[in-house]
């Protein structure tokens, strides 16, 4: 039913600016803007390794992505997922009594679309859309991890995971085990962040949870207002030390990471959007804990 992740939406108040941002420090490679009539909004993507992170602008302030911007600020807004025939997932999850905020596809620059409520997902909203978008280059988006095109760069490679705090963890890890199937989904203990974890494998790459207020208190600023929803997203990178050195070349603000092997971009750095690099490939659950 459920394919993977294809993409992480962002909201911006600069589509130019924010993708000037991950080319410069991602190495992204972005596609043709699409306007996005429906949702009042101008959206582009831009791909990096095996994800794309959509950026999206709104045309006017009454628009859900303005109003996204005043209540929230710039910066994560959503997962995509691909999947193999949207009414069959629509009837799957109206079937389930998951929470949709419409129950007929709607057409998203030609692809079928519909959107999982946030209450029914931990306060994170989801994008299903059936097929492969090829939206960068005319072509569609890889599954295995990938180089970048640029040389000299960060060198990341794709995503790991995507995390996110929420209320219940055991509710939430419930409601990802009923969608993601329950052999891909489990609660752990994670050492990184000295709490209990959810973890649920959703084709290459991992939704983490974590229970709001459980992080330690070296990872506190990473995780800024402790709101409820996505966070920050985890990619891999060929070397810490070859992209700590290149974003030290560009004056690029970064922390290490004193638990894990990785560091942390500062979210003022692109757009709000909080990004951790590990050399993990998350092979494994133990990888994440």
């Amino acid at each position: 039913m459920i394919k993977r992740i294809i993409e992480i939406g962002v909201a911006v108040p600069d589509l130019k600016k924010t993708g000037d941002q991950l080319s410069r420090i991602l190495g992204a490679q972005g596609g043709s803007i699409i306007s996005g009539k429906e949702f009042d909004m101008r959206a582009q993507m831009f791909r990096v390794g095996n994800i794309e992170f959509e950026l999206m602008e709104p045309v006017n302030q009454d628009s859900i992505i303005a109003k996204f911007l005043k209540t929230r600020g710039e910066g994560l807004h959503h997962i995509a997922l691909q999947v193999e025939d949207i009414n069959e997932t629509i009837e799957w999850m109206i079937r389930n009594s998951v929470r949709l905020i419409n129950e007929r596809p709607v057409l998203v620059d030609g692809f079928k679309a519909a959107f999982v409520h946030p209450a029914s997902f931990g306060g994170v909203l989801l994008e299903l859309i059936e097929g492969n978008p090829m939206w960068v280059e005319n072509r569609e988006l890889p599954v295995e991890f990938q180089h970048s095109h640029l040389s000299g760069e960060t060198g990341v490679e794709g995503l790991v995971n995507v995390v996110t705090l929420v209320e219940d963890l055991e509710g939430m890890t419930s409601i990802c085990s009923k969608v993601f199937s329950p052999e891909n989904c489990e609660i752990v203990t994670s050492n990184k962040y000295n709490s209990r974890v959810s973890l649920c494998r959703i084709g290459n790459a991992y939704l983490q949870c974590l229970k709001k207020g459980e992080s330690p208190g070296s990872f506190n600023a990473f995780f800024r207002d402790n709101a409820i929803g996505l966070n920050h997203v985890t990619m891999k990178v060929r070397s810490v030390e070859s992209a700590m050195a290149f974003l030290n070349r560009e004056g690029i603000n970064f922390a290490n990471d004193d638990i894990g092997a990785g560091l942390m971009i500062d979210p003022k750095e692109i757009s709000g959007i909080l990004i951790r690099l590990t050399e993990k490939a998350a092979d494994s659950l133990q990888d994440l804990s």
